[in-house]
């Protein structure tokens, strides 16, 4: 399964506009198909408002406010500033490199 990384503004919609709904029928399927993140400077309910909760809940997450805000289907995740302890109860964590990781098993 490939990997993908997408901002929200002019790429995937107009800028602070809704999604073409064709193009969101095709982006649902590729979600299916591909490993899928989103990063952009708006907010989650502006993001949400673009694209619908159907995308935002499907893609792996959704990194917002230019990355200061991490939703993971639908929900914030608790997230740990340290490396994860093993049987940690936190649903992501930040590593010593500064990247969060979120764990995919939380439903």
């Amino acid at each position: 399964m490939r990997k993908f990384l997408f901002d929200v503004d002019g790429t995937l919609t107009p800028s602070r506009k809704s999604i073409d709904p064709e193009f969101k029928e095709f982006f649902k399927t590729f979600i299916q198909n591909n490993k899928v993140w989103l990063v952009t400077g708006s907010d989650y309910a502006k993001t949400v408002e673009q694209l619908g909760t159907d995308i935002t809940e499907s893609v792996v997450t959704c990194y917002n406010c230019s990355g200061n805000d991490v939703w993971f289907k639908g929900k914030r995740p608790r997230i740990t500033l340290d490396t994860k302890p093993k049987g940690s109860p936190a649903d992501a964590y930040i590593d010593t490199n500064g990247i969060v990781t979120v764990n995919e098993t939380q439903e």
